[in-house]
């Protein structure tokens, strides 16, 4: 019979988060390797079941992934693993925080709207962008024009 903890606290829910904020193990292993600590499925159907740990637990991952970083920035300089054994696991850790923290670490960065909708309909962008290369064009060729004070305001 396993004396691990199977009903749930926020005192075990702190300690959990705790282990896992400090480990480099994914959740199973920590849990197997701390005797306090509850078993991983129980762990589980916790997450499911109580929010405020689940909003812990994220946080504890955030930070284990931010160590991870870390890491690879001591691994890049540790002089006594082979390079090619240096490569994998950078490469490794690299493309596992892409996917984990994409809006961080990811290839594709989002620059212009930070991921929210963009507040200008589209069509006022295009005749905005419309605008800006027949000015452009029209200067290119030395003309000043003037556009209507009203289809500007409709265009900022």
């Amino acid at each position: 019979m396993s004396d691990r903890p199977k009903t749930y606290s926020p005192e075990l829910g702190r300690l959990l988060c705790e282990a896992v904020a400090s480990s480099q193990d994914g959740l199973r292993k920590t849990c197997d390797s701390r005797a306090e600590l509850p078993a991983f499925s129980t762990v589980q159907g916790w997450l499911r079941d109580h929010a405020d740990l689940a909003v812990q637990y994220a946080r504890a991952k955030r930070t284990q992934l931010e160590a991870m970083a870390e890491d690879i920035v001591d691994i890049g300089r540790d002089d006594t693993i082979d390079p090619a054994d240096k490569r994998i696991r950078i490469d490794s850790m690299k493309w596992l925080l892409s996917k984990l923290i994409p809006r961080t670490y990811g290839d594709k960065l989002d620059v212009t709207s930070d991921g929210a909708a963009l507040a200008t309909p589209p069509h006022l962008i295009d005749a905005r962008v419309q605008s800006i290369i027949m000015q452009a064009r029209e200067r290119k060729r030395g003309e000043v024009i003037d556009l209507d004070p009203e289809a500007i305001r409709l265009l900022e």
